[in-house]
């Protein structure tokens, strides 16, 4: 098995070096990596440029499919990553309204969530 170098650090396997990876991402990093694969698997999405002028809290993505329904998520970076009171307000209201809010992280990604969610796949 070949060792896999990411910067200064060595690993044994490519997940090894994902993860490593994954974990550096910051929060546009890894909005692009989600946003990219939505595109790519035909949902529409909306996202607020400019934070600073919209509601406090409301989701980073609303992600909108014609088979797969609506996804409101909240994106969070690995290190760090807390969701604010009005963030957890926000999912909290969207879920019990009957909505598929929730929080995706890298790990999320990493493990495959991300992708079965958006092939419509189960998200509970």
């Amino acid at each position: 098995m070949a060792a896999r170098t990411v910067g200064t650090r060595t690993f044994t396997t490519a997940a090894e070096a994902r993860a490593y990876q994954a974990h550096q991402w910051t929060e546009a990093q890894f909005q692009q990596v989600v946003m990219s694969a939505a595109r790519r698997l035909g949902w529409r999405i909306y996202h607020t440029h400019d934070s600073r002028r919209s509601q406090p809290g409301f989701p980073d993505l609303v992600l909108v499919h014609t088979l797969h329904g609506v996804l409101w998520r909240e994106l969070k970076r690995a290190k760090g990553g807390r969701v604010s009171p009005e963030q957890a307000e926000w999912l909290e209201c969207l879920t019990i309204a009957g909505q598929d809010a929730r929080v995706w992280r890298p790990q999320d990604w990493l493990d495959g969530t991300i992708t079965n969610e958006l092939r419509g796949g189960d998200t509970t």
